[in-house]
């Protein structure tokens, strides 16, 4: 059984799990059992914390049983199986900074004591891995448990170009220009995404009569901070906040953008900018956590201090004024980067953890 999150259709975590399910069943025509949560979004803790619980309980010992990410630990209580799979995503060591944040951190750090309780531990990047062994031992608790590293699949093939400009939303289809250089930004609005500063940087760019307008869309799981960034964009041009998309306009956004920005002040893995990459947009990016290990050096335009706006828009104005010679390196490098994420390498390694 392969339980999988369904609440944010382009998590990261949710298109890791897919994309091995569907590339192990292709490759090595595996039987998976997925157990999905479909519903409605206000009963999905009931299911992840009640059904769950008891869905694992009754399976066998001999049953496989694989966690999407590390919230989900918990279940080893109430399961017997004797191959237990845990995917983490990230081990995060900094508080939250605002109630929500501070909360799930709490319950994060109760949650990691029960990962010995598996006998596999996959991790999408060695940074993580590193930092999930650092945490154990600095709580003493001896790590005796297999860990391996499956990095995420990031495959151009899986992007369709298959759109249609009539039916992108208006919103977006009247933003863009022909005279102006679009900035994509893809993500959550937690603390440690940034956005808030992002914002700052193009709200200064914009006072200073400089080009770029920026394009911020994502499911929101931090509307503290989404709400911040809504009231300080509210009055500006050149800044359209959609929220969730749909897949449609998602592969529009990514096709007509200039260039994708990612300031994340920490990432487990870092799947936006490499997806980016892959679809042959040059990449502005922090270069942090595991982003040093996705990232190849010269492959993107690189944010030095991501705490301070002045330094993002630094940034994009290094990336508004590169040549024409300069852009077409970036791409051929970022799309170098995003194959060494390929479908089968991931499929490969996760087989040997599964057998």
């Amino acid at each position: 059984m392969w339980i999988t999150n369904e609440v944010n259709n382009y998590s990261g975590v949710k298109r890791y799990s897919e994309e091995l399910i569907e590339g192990l069943k292709k490759e090595y025509n595996i039987n998976i059992r997925k157990e999905s949560y479909l519903g409605k979004k206000i009963g999905y803790y009931f299911w992840k914390y009640i059904i769950l619980s008891f869905k694992v309980f009754i399976f066998k010992s001999n049953t496989t049983i694989v966690i999407p990410d590390e919230s989900f630990l918990f279940l080893s209580i109430f399961s017997r199986s004797k191959n237990k799979i845990a995917i983490i995503h990230d081990v995060r060591k900094s508080q939250g900074k605002n109630l929500r944040e501070s909360i799930k951190s709490f319950l994060m750090k109760i949650n990691f004591f029960f990962v010995l309780r598996f006998e596999h531990i996959v991790c999408v990047s060695d940074f993580t891995k590193k930092s999930l062994i650092s945490y154990l031992q600095n709580v003493n608790v001896n790590v005796n448990v297999n860990v391996s590293v499956v990095h995420n699949i990031i495959e151009p093939q899986l992007f369709s170009n298959d759109f249609d400009n009539l039916n992108i939303s208006r919103d977006i289809s009247e933003f863009f220009s022909d005279d102006e250089i679009f900035f994509l930004y893809l993500g959550s609005h937690e603390s440690r995404k940034n956005t808030i500063e992002l914002v700052k940087a193009f709200l200064e760019n914009e006072r200073k009569g400089m080009k770029g307008k920026l394009i911020i869309c994502g499911t929101v799981i931090d509307f503290d901070n989404y709400n911040i960034v809504k009231e300080l964009s509210k009055e500006s041009s050149s800044i359209l906040i959609l929220g969730s998309v749909s897949d449609k306009d998602l592969n529009f956004l990514f096709y007509n953008s200039d260039f994708f920005i990612n300031p994340s002040l920490f990432e487990g893995f870092g799947r936006t900018p490499v997806e980016a990459q892959a679809y042959g947009i040059p990449v502005v990016s922090t270069f942090n956590s595991a982003l040093e290990e996705v990232l190849l050096p010269g492959s993107f335009i690189k944010i030095n201090e991501p705490s301070d706006y002045n330094e993002i828009m630094k940034a994009v104005f290094n990336a508004v004024n590169i040549s024409l010679e300069e852009r077409h390196v970036y791409i051929s490098l970022g799309r170098k980067n995003a194959r060494r994420f390929s479908q089968k390498s991931g499929v490969d390694k996760f087989k040997e953890v599964l057998f």
